[in-house]
């Protein structure tokens, strides 16, 4: 649970993507907390949220890797869940992102639904400590019993980092994402309480972050593949994010929502009550870390925005061809 008093972080090295290693590592990952029959029951309906920004190959590192939803996938239909697989990109459709990063042929040979959060926008309120107290968000995301967050490690310009806390921002029906931005301002932090509300919203039961090669520098469509070998999981996302930015030598005062997260009390941030288990944080330190740039403005300006529109416009005539 997100309010745990000694939240449990499992961290596993995993260097490659091959369907074998991974599929162990993921298990090996899991078994610590329980397996994935500690987070789904028979029947229960899961959706499965990887990080789908923009359609781009999967050796750009900046999307959730198809082996990582893959063997998670199987161990929900392990433990009798029903897995889906969504997002709602921030550019482009699901299905487009999904065809050019391969996790759509994973549904597909799994049969296994996957759904765009852009569709069927319900208005739901997330709280009144957050800067915008209502969101639309898609049906898909609402209607699951079972919420697992597959964020991709990756550096992000406007938030230091993107992990498990700001991968729900996707859960966010459509382009209302850049209206959001739009309207934020340039406060970083009152940004990030806004992710920080969305993550409380959903309570995602199980985090699983791929940083088997991560992204670094110029995240969150661009920069420099990096191979970490690294996979963590967590039933609290803020630990989990916690816990990846000591292990990247990150400072969090480069990470705006863990400030955001720690002035609205939301999941643990202190490492002497995080349970860390599977491989030990200073076993995994070596020669792991990522350089991250100077965070750039929250606000989109005008001319962005119709810049951003004019790409969407692009990509959805590429994927139609």
């Amino acid at each position: 649970m997100i309010d745990d008093p000694t939240p449990i972080v499992s961290l596993e090295r995993c260097e490659e993507y091959s369907r074998a290693r991974v599929r162990a590592a993921i298990r090996s990952l899991l078994t610590p907390l329980g397996g994935m029959k500690a987070f789904v029951r028979p029947g229960a309906r899961v959706l499965l949220k990887p990080n789908l920004i923009v359609p781009r190959p999967v050796a750009a590192a900046v999307t959730t890797h198809p082996e990582i939803v893959r063997a998670v996938a199987l161990e929900v239909r392990e433990a009798g869940g029903k897995p889906s697989v969504g997002d709602s990109p921030a550019f482009g459709s699901a299905l487009g992102v999904a065809r050019k990063c391969g996790i759509a042929a994973v549904a597909s040979e799994l049969e296994m639904p996957l759904v765009d959060l852009g569709k069927r926008p319900c208005p739901r309120h997330v709280g009144d400590d957050s800067p915008f107290p209502w969101l639309s968000f898609g049906a898909a995301a609402l209607e699951a019993d079972v919420i697992i967050n597959l964020p991709k490690i990756k550096t992000h310009g406007q938030m230091g980092m993107s992990l498990g806390i700001k991968n729900m921002f996707g859960c966010v029906a459509g382009k209302r994402k850049a209206l959001l931005h739009f309207r934020n301002g340039e406060d970083h932090v009152r940004f990030g309480r806004m992710l920080v509300a969305i993550a409380r919203h959903f309570k995602p039961a199980l985090t699983i972050a791929d940083g088997i090669v991560a992204l670094e520098r110029d995240g969150p469509t661009q920069g420099d593949p990096r191979k970490l070998g690294l996979l963590a999981a967590s039933a609290d996302a803020v630990a989990l994010d916690r816990v990846v930015i000591e292990l990247l030598g990150v400072d969090p005062a480069m990470v705006p929502y863990m400030e955001a997260a720690r002035q609205m009390e939301f999941g643990c941030q202190d490492l002497r009550r995080i349970r860390i288990v599977g491989q030990p944080l200073d076993s995994m330190r070596g020669g792991v870390y990522v350089r991250i740039a100077e965070l750039t403005p929250i606000r989109f300006s005008f001319p962005r925005v119709i810049r951003s529109v004019f790409k969407q416009m692009v990509l959805l005539v590429k994927m139609r061809r």
